[in-house]
Order: C-alpha cells, then structure tokens, then sequence
C-alpha cells in the first residue's frame, strides 16, 4: 500500500529507497547499464517491432526500401550469362524451387559450375548470401534486389559446398533458401535398376505368408 499524504516524511523516504533499491543495485553491477534480461527483452522487441513494421508496409514502401538500401550499399555477385541449372521463383514471402508450400524453406542441388536463377514474381525483395542478417559474411558472395524492375538474377556457383541465403527485409519471416552444390559427376538424377530374380512371377504363393525375395540392383555411379 502507498503511503498516506499524513504519513511521516522519513517513513515515505525509507519506503522510497525499499522500492528503488534493488533497481539501483543492479545497475550498479552491470556498470550502469540494465541487467542482461532487460536488455535481451528490449532487442527481441525492437525485433519484433521491425518485423511487424516490414510486415505492414505497402508495396511501394517496400520497394523504396529496397531502392534505398542499394543506394548507400551497392550491389554485388556478378550476374552470370549461363542458362540456370535450376530456379527459385521468388515472392512474398519465400523463394520457391519446388512449388511446395509445405517446404517453405527451398533447396536445390547443382554440380559445381552450374547456376541457378532467381526469378520474380511477386513483391519487393532481395536475394542475399548469407543466414540472415547479423551473418557477418552476409552479402559477401552476391547481394541483388529482385523485383518487378529487377526481375531476375543468375549467379554461378564454382566451388562446391552449402550456399545459404535470403530476403533483407523479409529475413525476420524467414524466407530463406539453399543450394547445395556437389562436385562435377556427384549429382545422381539416374534412379538404380532393378531386376527381380524370384519370384520371377512363375510361382504360386500362399496368400499372408513370408517369403524371400530376391533381387539385384545396378548403377552408372
């Protein structure tokens, strides 16, 4: 309960220093500062808020931000001529290779040497190498706007290894892709043959009851 108006001046002082004291004390030990969960609360938020505040712009707004950023940071990873391997279909708010909903998150395999095509078709966004945005490697690679202006981006890829990336301003919803590439002749789109040697579709067999079967499988790798 607070203090009355007619309780004793020295009794509001104390019961003052009691509310205040544990606040100051933890300031104290962390230098001044706030102590680590309230600084942790106060970035989640401001994460949050940005997010919501990307989330609720217009198309055009997006757009601006887009333009605005490749005007301080320009734009990397040389474009390549090469007709892609394979393709991501990029909209709001996922880079789409498999045309899948329920993956959300994309990969697609190539052979080094190979390249692959990012393609727009809805929104305002950007394809960036990279995790996600405190990556400190991000847009190291290539960093490119795609767009209804911009509308596609091919990158060839001549080392082998797990390439990630994603959308700058969507990163807080996670649209983000991968392409994983392999070293020349690694890829294997020829299923195995296989032959079944027995039953060879000769024989009569007992209906719900085991039996072995054999077989023999091939392939060119």
């Amino acid at each position: 309960m607070s203090p009355s108006p007619t309780t004793p001046l020295w009794l509001r002082r104390a019961s003052l220093l009691l509310l205040i004291g544990p606040i100051l004390a933890a300031a104290a030990a962390t230098g001044g500062r706030a102590p680590a969960s309230v600084q942790d609360g106060a970035r989640e938020s401001g994460r949050a808020a940005s997010a919501h505040a990307m989330h609720g712009m217009s198309d055009a707004a997006m757009a601006d931000w887009v333009h605005d950023w490749y005007a301080v940071h320009p734009a990397r990873g040389q474009a390549s001529l090469d007709v892609a391997a394979d393709t991501f279909l990029v909209s709001n708010y996922r880079f789409d290779a498999d045309g899948v909903a329920a993956t959300p998150i994309d990969t697609v395999r190539i052979e080094a040497g190979q390249s692959v095509m990012w393609r727009w078709s809805f929104g305002t966004h950007t394809t960036t190498s990279g995790v996600d945005l405190i990556d400190p490697d991000a847009g190291l690679l290539w960093d490119r706007p795609i767009s209804q202006v911009d509308s596609q981006f091919t990158y060839r890829f001549d080392s082998t290894g797990v390439f990630a990336f994603f959308c700058r301003p969507h990163s807080s919803f996670d649209m983000r892709g991968v392409v994983v590439v392999s070293a020349v002749g690694g890829v294997d789109s020829t299923p195995p043959q296989v032959t079944v040697l027995a039953p060879n579709g000769g024989e009569s067999l007992a209906a719900h009851q085991a039996f072995d079967v054999t077989w023999q499988a091939s392939d060119d790798v």
